[in-house]
């Protein structure tokens, strides 16, 4: 879609074809004309929107506590920042969960609290209705983790990652 701002010819696409039907296209160049008709530029509207949303994705605690642990990790003795990294993995950033959590619903999702699952090295139980609770030892938390994962085996390689 080809529009005038000030002095200057500029081109916006609303989308490729199959993609994005006629009816789709339309709707969206109608929005365009209405920006246009406000004094608003198009492209950086869409521009500015696309920066939202790059910088809210690099606010997320994970990005942050990554850089905290890159700041920090060198004054810190080797097996701290082992140990660090190990238990911001495994606790806060659920390594390699991040493909299934979308995919499920918070319904699907529940909090166990138990007195005793299992050693500190078994970190799962598979539950009869096919729900899977994970455990960390020196805790009575218990995360549940989802129906989809194939084997304790592969969530606790998943959530924990190897020991030192």
């Amino acid at each position: 879609m080809r529009y005038w701002q000030g002095d200057k010819e500029k081109a916006l696409s609303v989308g490729v074809y199959p993609k994005v039907t006629l009816g789709q296209a339309r709707k969206k160049a109608e929005e365009v004309r209405a920006q246009i008709q406000a004094g608003d530029d198009p492209s950086k509207v869409r521009k500015d929107t696309a920066i939202k949303k790059k910088v809210a994705a690099e606010n997320t605690f994970e990005v942050i506590a990554r850089g905290w642990y890159a700041k920090q990790a060198h004054t810190w003795a080797a097996s701290h920042a082992v140990d660090v990294k190990r238990r911001l993995e495994s606790n806060i950033y659920l390594r390699g969960l991040r493909q299934c959590l979308p995919q499920r619903r918070r319904a699907n999702l529940t909090i166990h609290r138990h007195s005793t699952l299992a050693p500190w090295n078994e970190t799962a139980a598979i539950h009869q209705d096919g729900e899977i609770a994970q455990s960390r030892h020196h805790s009575g938390r218990r995360i549940a983790m989802l129906r989809q994962c194939q084997s304790s085996q592969e969530i606790r390689r998943s959530a924990y990652g190897a020991r030192p």
